[in-house]
């Protein structure tokens, strides 16, 4: 685990959409942006605890849940088990 905050952005797969992600000591950010030269995101998400889950083929923060394709999604899952979230997968 890196110092916090950290930050990435992952290719949706999906419209050319960019979910960026924050990781911060107490809580996950998201951002769903609609290309990478977008500056302002259309939706976020926020997980109030380091804690998210992966439903099918969304990632859910919080009450927010972002699509994605599954190579996109393993990626950043596994990104975030990186930075100490816990990533737990539900049954859709």
């Amino acid at each position: 685990m890196s110092a916090l905050p950290v930050s990435e952005s992952f290719a949706t797969g999906i419209r050319g959409e960019i979910l960026a992600l924050i990781v911060c000591r107490d809580f996950v950010w998201a951002g769903l942006l609609a290309s990478p030269h977008s500056l302002t995101p259309r939706e976020i998400g926020v997980a109030t605890v380091r804690r998210v889950q992966v439903r099918g083929s969304e990632l859910q923060l919080g009450a927010e849940r972002f699509r994605m394709t599954r190579h996109a999604l393993k990626r950043a899952s596994r990104w975030l088990d990186r930075q100490g979230v816990r990533v737990t997968e539900v049954q859709p």
